[in-house]
């Protein structure tokens, strides 16, 4: 919430806002000071985000990664703790999505991936792009169906075992477009993702890994 006054009335409604467990800021200066407006983007950004976390629905595809138990999530305490939601999605039946995906689609994908030109080593063929294409449609597809506002979805032992290919690319491809996404079944990295994007820090790619 914003709003204009002098400085008692400032300290009244952040009390009562404050009571009322609503997020504000105060930004105070001179109207045509940069600082000023720098200030006020700044604190719009912050209340934004506040809001838009405390209705956001965060996608878990699977379950955290074996091992990484810290990764673990508590659906009932993520709601407390932002508000946020968590939508709990099958590994299963995400793999089929992939699998199964419509051929004219898997196409088109295709051709956005090669219009990208990215730099490739020798062994990089069609089936690989094919699969990072199954990937991220059946990954635009969750998103969509569930009204998602971010992703995190279980990428090992199962989808390189099951379908020959990491999707690293598709993640990369979804933080290039604006879309929190995470690896690992990292439903908290997921949700800092989106943080960034509404704070207006850009898009982030979070893995642990340096080569492939």
């Amino acid at each position: 919430m914003l709003f204009r006054s002098a400085l008692v009335g400032q300290h009244l409604f952040a009390s009562l806002l404050r009571q009322l467990h609503r997020p504000f800021e105060i930004v105070y200066g001179p109207t045509n000071d940069a600082k000023t407006k720098a200030a006020l983007i700044d604190a719009v950004r912050l209340v934004h985000a506040v809001c838009a976390i405390k209705r956001a629905k965060v996608g878990l595809v699977g379950a955290h990664v074996p091992g990484f138990s810290n990764m673990a999530v508590d659906p009932a305490r993520l709601t407390d703790s932002f508000g946020a939601q968590l939508v709990q999605l099958g590994l299963h039946e995400f793999i089929e999505a992939a699998r199964t995906m419509d051929e004219s689609r898997v196409k088109k994908e295709l051709e956005q991936i090669r219009s990208l030109q990215l730099p490739s080593e020798d062994g990089i063929g069609q089936g690989e792009l094919a699969t990072d294409a199954r990937y991220s449609l059946a990954i635009g597809d969750l998103i969509s169906a569930s009204g998602l506002s971010a992703i995190a979805v279980r990428c090992w032992p199962e989808l390189p075992d099951v379908m020959g290919q990491w999707p690293y690319l598709a993640f990369t491809r979804l933080a290039s477009a604006h879309h929190a996404a995470a690896l690992e079944g990292d439903a908290d990295g997921a949700l800092c993702s989106l943080i960034s994007e509404l704070i207006g820090a850009g898009p982030s790619f979070i893995t642990d890994w340096l080569a492939h």
